[in-house]
């Protein structure tokens, strides 16, 4: 069974909501108490495969963003991987992969790159902002390695490269 990606119901804690949320063509509004409105959405970088739960089945990463309405690419408070099982036909959250390492105060946050799944972990390549980068282009790498057990994603140590 496949499931429409673009299109899916997501889960509300996925998107920071009280309810779940309906994307459209791979996007969605949202309203963060913290932010306002936001849009939330799916980047056109191509899913990330691997059998995370060890069931013989492939989970998906699926890289995503959230910006406040109306503020264009250097305005993207959050930039991560939200992992999802769609085994039953359906999207079920397992959680979210976002930036571990530090941010500097005054500097944009920093954000997951790419991923690798493979049962039972998570590689997360990072890239960060030193006080030199443009808001467009982090120059800097960390890479955390995060664990499934019990149902649940954690990340251990972010490693600077």
């Amino acid at each position: 069974m496949t499931v429409d990606w673009i299109n899916a119901v997501a889960p509300a804690d996925l998107c920071f909501s009280s309810t779940p949320v309906k994307l459209q063509n791979g996007m969605a509004s949202i309203q963060s108490s913290q932010w306002g409105p936001l849009t939330y959405g799916l980047t056109d970088a191509a899913p990330t495969y691997g059998d995370l739960t060890g069931d013989g089945k492939d989970e998906i990463g699926l890289k995503v963003y959230r910006v406040p309405e109306g503020a264009g690419g250097s305005g993207i408070i959050a930039q991560g991987f939200v992992i999802l099982d769609g085994a039953s036909g359906t999207a079920k959250l397992i959680g979210n992969v976002i930036a571990v390492h530090s941010s500097t105060p005054g500097l944009n946050s920093p954000g997951v790159n790419r991923i690798d799944i493979i049962p039972g972990g998570i590689t997360s390549y990072e890239k960060f902002y030193t006080v030199d980068d443009p808001s467009c282009c982090p120059s800097r790498d960390a890479v955390t390695n995060w664990t499934y057990r019990d149902g649940k994603l954690s990340h251990g140590t972010t490693v600077d490269k």
